[in-house]
């Protein structure tokens, strides 16, 4: 197979991914969000719908071959377009969303430059993503019976929602897959791009700083490049951004926008399962607050169906978790003396006390999210999703907490990093929040209105 065949399936496959994001973000009323989010959420749970697909085609038979990825999503965007017909004017682009997209566009070039300088070749990018992805491109399935021997060094009982997307491009060409892979990684950072965009509309120049600054953070910055982090922050953003929508009313498609987005959430990582868990909660409330009991029930069982999904393969395949079961019964005498260790090791990463570190990052965690705790203080949803914040720390703090006191340190080195990034969701979305009060109007048409 030639290179340029080879890149254009990859591009193929990639772009049903997208188009499988997009035509149920529009089927559920999200096409009356901006262009932005439209796009973030597209790259999102796009791969989500086609880990269900795949699940769904392993337990039918049906064999992984890039025309069956590709036909349905196909099928299903023309007979939308084809029946809707409806089109959106053009964005009008004014100077601060210009100089935004212009920002973006370069962090997006450097964080491409970044993935393909080298293939997909060891740690974790193998082990936990790559490895799994070759079996099932290969194999044209999920290979049961070769799962169970790829415990070591792999982690097969991680959900999987990286390794059944980047399957496809083993099963077209295993032999450039290693690189064309690493397209998955860019449309992690620009689907957080983009719903970070979409969080800050209407774009004004203090929008755009805000946004900036979020974005280019280090505890992002430092993790651009990975399959699965900087796409499950994204996912909790695009989470809380859906979750205002649901408890503000009105939105008729908002539970189940969020109980899509909740269930992508779980299958990127286990640590998305536990927050979409409390997520949950918030589909719950809405549907009791607002009595929207038929609507809400038929969330709730969309979020509960994917939620359960990998649980239910890794139960079929017959994969433990032990550290799950310590979770579920943890060394209590372990957390109380650990816990403070943890809490130190977040601090000083959130909030570092050398100037080089306040300078590449320390600026949004000491001084931009106090002034918005501050500018929200009498305003609900920003009250809301500080304790989301707490909570979501307070989850780590406890993961970690746990942990065997000889794999603390390591722990601290390997993940720490990346749980922090993670928890980066919630101060973005107070950020914003905190922007949007002040009300400025905006002439942008792709994250503001005006675009229909």
């Amino acid at each position: 197979m030639t290179l340029v065949v080879a890149i254009a399936g990859a591009l193929v496959c990639y772009a049903a991914q997208g188009l499988a994001g997009w035509w149920a973000w529009q089927a559920l009323g999200g096409d009356r969000h901006d262009r932005a989010t439209v796009l973030g959420a597209a790259l999102l749970v796009g791969p989500g719908l086609v880990t269900v697909q795949m699940v769904g085609y392993q337990a039918l038979g049906v064999p992984f071959a890039v025309p069956w990825l590709v036909l349905p999503w196909l099928g299903l965007v023309w007979a939308t377009w084809h029946r809707r017909r409806r089109r959106r004017p053009p964005p009008d682009v004014g100077a601060p969303m210009a100089a935004l997209a212009s920002v973006l566009l370069v962090v997006t070039l450097a964080v491409a430059l970044q993935a393909f300088a080298l293939p997909i070749h060891d740690g974790d990018e193998v082990n936990n993503f790559a490895l799994f992805a070759k079996v099932f491109g290969s194999l044209r399935g999920m290979a049961p019976e070769r799962l169970a021997h790829l415990m070591e060094p792999g982690h097969v009982e991680y959900p999987h929602l990286v390794a059944l997307n980047q399957a496809w491009l083993f099963a077209w060409d295993a032999v450039t897959a290693p690189w064309t892979a690493r397209g998955f990684e860019v449309l992690g950072m620009l689907a957080l791009f983009g719903v970070c965009a979409g969080s800050f509309a209407p774009i004004t120049w203090t929008a755009t700083a805000a946004c900036v600054l979020s974005v280019a953070s280090p505890p992002v910055l430092n993790n651009a490049v990975g399959f699965a982090d900087v796409r499950l922050l994204a996912t909790f953003v695009l989470l809380g951004s859906e979750a205002q929508n649901v408890l503000a009313g009105g939105d008729r498609r908002a539970p189940l926008r969020l109980a899509l987005v909740l269930g992508t959430a779980a299958l990127t990582k286990n640590e998305g399962l536990a927050v979409a868990l409390g997520g949950c909660l918030v589909l719950l409330v809405a549907t009791v607050r607002q009595r929207c009991f038929a609507r809400g029930a038929a969330a709730l069982a969309c979020a509960a169906g994917m939620l359960l999904l990998w649980p239910a393969v890794r139960a079929w395949l017959g994969l433990s978790m032990p550290y799950v079961d310590r979770a579920l019964a943890p060394p209590l005498d372990v957390l109380a003396a650990q816990a403070w260790r943890v809490v130190a090791e977040f601090a000083r990463l959130m909030f570092p006390v050398d100037l080089p570190g306040f300078l590449r990052g320390g600026l949004l965690f000491w001084v931009a999210i106090p002034l918005a705790l501050w500018t929200c203080r009498r305003d609900r949803a920003a009250r809301w999703l500080a304790l989301a914040w707490v909570a979501h720390l307070g989850l780590y703090v406890y993961v970690l907490g746990i942990a065997r006191p000889g794999d603390l340190q390591a722990l601290f080195r390997t993940a720490a990093g990346r749980l922090v990034l993670h928890t980066t969701a919630w101060p973005i979305l107070i950020l914003a929040r905190a922007v949007s009060l002040r009300g400025a109007p905006s002439r942008d048409g792709l994250v503001a209105g005006g675009d229909g």
